[in-house]
């Protein structure tokens, strides 16, 4: 049971890798024994990825809710925490996955830590807002902001900016009231490191809804868009 490949997967890594969920509950199940707890949440590859950075990886719905449900019902808010929060090679946490799994945010919002950046300096909730070929794009940025401001590590809007400056009002593909209509300390006007406001990568990008919004904010300031 302590085998590992050269990249450092156990055999429940495997199983997940693979989409054996199956196994991977009567291994669970009828061999709990051999499977504890600290193990489980120890269990790492050579990359870093946990069991359930793995399940995500390899788009493992079912590994994903098995291990999860597992770790809710078993854990203290401690253990959950920093599992869900430990980054791997690419410095990424759970919280940088949710964008394809935007139903968990409610579940598990609270326990990420939003702050946490990635190698590419990208926030969850950043990386969540850019993920722009998501269809329900409106209700996730939505749950996702939700779930960021009531994190048990707290919010703050100035973390969530990107290596070139790009803060969420910048790459918000829609819904824009959201952000403007906040309780943020925002600055509508503020540029990005090529010089753009907001409203430039608007019109850039022919974000018409986000255009007509802002332009209707009194704190545009029309002389700095130039």
């Amino acid at each position: 049971l302590r085998y590992r490949t050269d990249k450092g997967e156990s055999i429940l890594s495997l199983c997940v890798c693979h989409h054996k969920n199956r196994l991977i509950e009567k291994l669970l199940t009828e061999f709990e024994s051999l499977f504890v707890l600290e193990d489980l949440l120890d269990d790492e590859t050579i990359e870093g990825n946990t069991l359930l950075l793995e399940a995500f990886k390899h788009n493992n719905h079912d590994a994903i809710s098995i291990f999860l449900d597992m770790f809710i019902l078993n854990c203290t808010s401690y253990e959950l925490e920093t599992y869900l929060n430990k980054q791997n090679s690419a410095k990424r946490t759970i919280g940088h996955h949710l964008s394809d799994e935007s139903g968990l945010l409610q579940k598990i919002g609270k326990f990420i830590d939003w702050s946490i950046k990635d190698a590419t300096g990208k926030t969850p909730l950043f990386t969540i807002f850019r993920s722009y070929d998501q269809i329900n794009y409106s209700k996730m940025i939505k749950d996702a902001l939700r779930a960021a401001e009531q994190s048990h590590y707290g919010f703050s809007y100035n973390v969530h900016t990107d290596q070139n400056g790009n803060t969420l009002l910048h790459i918000i593909k829609s819904d824009v009231l959201l952000l403007l209509q906040s309780k943020f300390q925002i600055d509508i006007n503020e540029k990005n490191k090529k010089g753009l406001t907001p409203l430039m990568v608007y019109i850039k990008y022919n974000r018409q809804e986000n255009m007509r919004v802002i332009l209707n904010d009194r704190r545009l300031n029309c002389l700095n868009q130039f």
